[in-house]
């Protein structure tokens, strides 16, 4: 099959927009716009194809595919705008309408529309249209999607699915706006779309009157909940103890899932969430490795007895990444790193463990070991009264099992057991009076090193421990910050366990202080 000239051309063609807040420009202004593009693109038969001026304004082209990669290319390394000498908030692709399948789902038409619009338009365009659909229901002029819409909110289905899918299409959009700097900021406002809601008449269309409800029902719902936290990760934490405890939200990246993602999440949304987390938690992982090493060079300076000479001056300063204060830092910074040192790391001690169950004659030999395997050799006194409240807990778990051999699975029923004793059980069973009070007498620090030992003995147990920690975040999530210190302290170190444990945290300046904190050794002379 050959293909023909025009066919060859029409192939390689693209249309484009480029959005710009200014919101005039004489047809001489858009002559000089067409051909300081054409030399960028190297393309001489570039054309404008149309301008709608506005807040912002829209130039439409259509020229060759490599020519649009250029542009596209300038405005990403942001030097469009200087070269042009003109603002652009944004260059995307003219997409085909693709809406007239009706063998999709509504839902899914929904999605692809709400996606695709966020792709082609500037952030706040897409606040705009957003706001003209759900808030003021202005859908009559949409054309294919009005009905896409009349078939969302005319399902009988409509008041249990309806949330959801609203949930859903703002991820899409979110997938979009996160990958940009000059977007990003934007994702809080989704929320805010719905501070203030139409009433419902009598008087509206059937399917105006009916997604207004549908919106309103929205806004009551657990998934406004998600979109409001959603919005709220890409704030600034804020550590004020005025400020309720949500808006810490971002520091805790293990939390993400559980808070902002609905149940069984299809892996687009999920991919979307798991980006920002991955981002987050590398961020924090470079932050705590930088202060180690500034503290690892302060202790160099000291040793060599420079700083009242300035040499400290001359160090860059890198503040503590946590709000745990600096000796509550250091201790728990101690505590972690010496267990991942020697022969007898923490995780080989684990691993000794996991290879021993099959061996063990039976499961109370298995708890026996396991008791021993979680308590500390040099307790003090609260620790040994803690300690054997674990023993007693211990020895009433799974009692009629207890001639069995023991297994991996039964290994990891008890130890399931042991973290809902520890935290909290699930969102029926909130109870949590032995984590406060662990917490309380014997610290953040000893009670997640003894979480961590669990999940080194068995790691799937890390989601079941985000999941708990989550469900008592949400529980106080609107709490003052200074009422709830003692969850803040356990977050923050199990997040410093956390990379330190399972991330790629950079330890060696600790050796390096460990080292400058030995006395040096005397000389024959002395």
């Amino acid at each position: 099959m050959t293909v023909s000239k025009d066919q060859q051309q029409s192939s390689d063609q693209q249309q484009w927009e480029l959005f710009s807040p200014q919101t005039s420009a004489t047809p001489e202004e858009q002559q000089s716009l067409l051909k300081a593009l054409q030399r960028m693109t190297h393309d001489p038969s570039l054309e404008l194809l149309d301008v709608k001026l506005g807040n912002p304004s829209c130039w439409s082209f259509s020229g060759t595919i490599a020519g649009y990669r250029r542009i596209h290319s300038l405005f990403q390394s942001q030097q469009l705008a200087r070269l042009l000498d003109l603002p652009v908030q944004q260059i995307a692709k003219v997409r085909h309408n693709r809406l007239q399948n009706t063998t999709v789902a509504p839902e899914k038409r929904f999605y692809q529309y709400v996606s695709e619009y966020a792709q082609l338009h500037p952030p706040e365009v897409v606040l705009h249209h957003l706001r003209q659909i759900l808030v003021n229901t202005q859908i009559e002029q949409l054309g294919e999607i009005n009905e896409t819409i009349a078939a969302l909110v005319l399902d009988r289905a409509a008041a249990e699915q309806f949330p959801t899918v609203l949930l859903k299409s703002f991820y899409h959009i979110v997938d979009v706006w996160q990958l940009n700097p000059q977007s990003r900021h934007l994702i809080p406002q989704l929320a805010t779309l719905f501070e203030q809601l139409p009433t419902v008449g009598f008087r509206q269309a059937r399917v105006i009157r009916r997604l207004r409800e549908l919106v309103a029902l929205f806004k009551e719902s657990d998934a406004f909940g998600m979109l409001q936290r959603l919005g709220q990760l890409y704030q600034k934490p804020e550590a004020d103890p005025e400020q309720p405890l949500i808006t810490l939200l971002p520091r805790y990246a293990s939390l993400y899932p559980y808070l902002v993602l609905p149940a069984q999440s299809e892996y687009e949304l999920s991919r979307t969430i798991r980006y920002c987390q991955e981002r987050r938690q590398q961020h924090y992982g470079m932050r705590l490795t930088r202060f180690l090493m500034y503290q690892a060079r302060l202790a160099q300076v000291a040793k060599a007895r420079q700083l009242s000479h300035g040499a400290g001056r001359v160090l860059r300063r890198e503040s503590n990444p946590t709000l745990l204060g600096d000796r509550e830092l250091g201790l728990a910074l101690r505590y972690f790193w010496q267990s991942t040192q020697g022969q007898n790391t923490q995780s080989h001690l684990a691993q000794r463990l996991r290879h021993d169950i099959p061996h063990l004659s039976s499961y109370q030999e298995f708890k026996d070991k396991l008791y021993q395997y979680l308590a500390e050799p040099n307790a003090t006194d609260p620790a040994v009264v803690f300690q054997k409240t674990l023993q007693a807990q211990l020895q009433q778990t799974l009692p009629h099992y207890e001639t069995r051999r023991p297994t991996d699975s039964l290994s990891l029923r008890t130890a399931t057991k042991l973290l809902n004793f520890l935290v909290v059980e699930s969102a029926q069973q909130r109870q949590h009076y032995v984590l406060i009070e662990t917490l309380a007498n014997l610290g953040a620090t000893f009670t997640v090193g003894l979480l961590w030992k669990l999940l080194l003995l068995c790691p799937p147990l890390v989601t079941e421990l985000d999941k708990r920690l989550a469900l008592l975040f949400d529980n106080y999530a609107q709490f003052p910050q200074g009422e709830v210190s003692w969850l803040i302290q356990l977050l923050e170190t199990y997040h410093l366990a956390s990379s330190i444990y399972a991330g790629q945290t950079d330890l060696s300046p600790l050796m390096t202080m460990a080292r400058n904190k030995k006395p040096p050794a005397r000389s024959p002379e002395d």
